[in-house]
C-alpha cells in the first residue's frame, strides 16, 4: 500500500517542473526522503545509499566530512549525447580545491570547484570523445541558496546557469563517455563539501533556457 504522500512525490509532473528526459529527480526536502532508505522521485526509482546528513524542510545537510548519498549506476544514468544537471545549493564553508557537488565516474560528468582553494567558482566538467569540455558559472557565496543548472550537448555545448543567469557557451566534443561507476552528491570518497542540497536534477538532454527558467520561476519559493 503507498502512502497519499508518496504518491504525491512520486510524481515528477507534481514537483519536477520539467519532466520530459529526467533520468534522476531527489527532492531531498520532502518527508519521504528523510530516512537512510528511498527511491527517487522518477520513472527510474533508483535506490540511494544515504551515509550521514541531516534531513530539514529544505533539504538535507553534509556535513563535508563524512557524509555522502550514492547513487548506484544504471544505464538512465550514462547520458551521452547530452544531458542536464540542475540543483538547489548552498554552500556552509569554503570548499577545498577539487571538492565535488555531484561526480559521476571518473570525471565522466561533473560540478565541481576546480580553482585554488577559496574559490566559489563551480566548474561543468566531462569527458567526451573528442576531450574534456569545462565551462565555469559565476562565482558563488557562502550560507545562500543557488538554482545551478549545467547543460551539455554534442551539437551545441556546455553552458552554466546559475539562478537565471547564463555563462557563455562552450564548444561541443562529441558524445559524453560512459562507465559503470555509481553517481556521488555531496562528494567523492576523498572530498567532501559542508552544504545543504534542497534537489537535484538530472536529464538525458540539455535543457532549454526557457525550461532553466521555469524551472527556477517555479521551485525558488522554497528556498527564500
Amino acid at each position: 500500500m503507498i502512502s497519499p504522500a508518496l504518491r504525491v512525490a512520486r510524481s515528477p509532473q507534481l514537483y519536477n517542473p520539467v519532466p520530459d528526459g529526467c533520468v534522476l529527480y531527489l527532492p531531498l526536502w520532502h518527508p519521504e526522503l528523510s530516512g537512510t532508505v528511498f527511491n527517487s522521485v522518477d520513472d527510474f526509482r533508483h535506490t540511494p545509499t544515504v551515509t550521514g546528513t541531516t534531513w530539514g524542510a529544505t533539504g538535507r545537510t553534509f556535513d563535508g566530512t563524512t557524509d555522502i548519498i550514492t547513487v548506484p549506476d544504471s544505464n538512465s544514468l550514462d547520458l551521452t549525447t547530452g544531458c542536464s544537471i540542475g540543483m538547489w545549493i548552498k554552500l556552509l564553508d569554503t570548499p577545498a580545491q577539487y571538492d565535488e557537488l555531484l561526480i559521476k565516474g571518473i570525471d565522466k560528468y561533473e560540478i565541481n570547484f576546480p580553482s585554488a582553494p577559496g574559490s566559489l567558482v563551480p566548474r561543468f566538467y566531462l569527458t567526451c570523445a573528442d576531450g574534456a569540455v569545462l565551462r565555469d558559472g559565476v562565482g558563488l557565496s557562502l550560507n545562500t541558496w543557488y538554482h545551478l543548472v549545467a547543460t551539455y550537448d554534442a551539437v551545441a555545448g556546455a553552458k552554466v546557469y546559475t539562478n537565471t543567469a547564463s555563462s557563455s557557451t562552450t564548444a561541443q566534443k562529441g558524445n559524453i563517455t560512459t562507465d559503470n561507476t555509481s553517481l556521488s552528491i555531496g562528494g567523492s570518497a576523498s572530498r567532501k563539501l559542508p552544504a545543504i542540497f534542497g534537489e537535484i536534477w538530472l536529464y538525458n538532454r540539455a535543457l532549454t533556457a526557457a525550461e532553466v527558467l521555469h524551472s527556477y520561476n517555479t521551485t525558488n519559493w522554497r528556498y527564500q
